[in-house]
């Protein structure tokens, strides 16, 4: 499968789980398209794109960095459907408050996970979920 049909093929399928993001589609060179969603406050965005032929969900934050960023990269497309529904269930769980977002200075904006908490010296620690950014 080519970037231009796995491209077609994933963002159709997302759109159809996701119809609120067809205004988020974001056309880039090479039959890439990214999914960007602003968040409620609007100073933050969580995103989605099919570049290099997998799908890949991450974060832009205040400082416009993609701290933070997951692939579910399809090996076997035989399995993209797969895939596609665990992209569906990481997105669903970010704006539908399942999921924590930390943010700190020393390591930007991350999923939470507790053990990573503890082990941060930066004092300005921020922890929200999707609605509140």
């Amino acid at each position: 499968m080519n970037q231009q049909e796995f491209t077609a093929y994933v963002i159709s399928r997302l759109l159809n789980h996701f119809p609120q993001f067809k205004v988020c589609v974001v056309n880039r060179p090479g039959n890439i398209i990214n999914i960007e969603i602003e968040s409620p406050n609007k100073n933050f965005k969580l995103w989605i794109t099919t570049q290099d032929v997998e799908i890949t969900i991450g974060f832009t934050g205040l400082e416009d960095l993609n701290d933070w960023h997951t692939h579910i990269t399809t090996y076997d497309y035989n399995y993209i459907d797969d895939d596609i529904v665990d992209a569906v269930n990481v997105v669903s769980s970010i704006i539908n408050d399942e999921i924590l977002i930390l943010y700190t200075k020393e390591k930007g904006y991350t999923i939470f996970d507790p053990e990573s908490h503890k082990q941060t010296s930066d004092k300005q620690i921020v922890v929200k979920y999707w609605s509140s950014w």
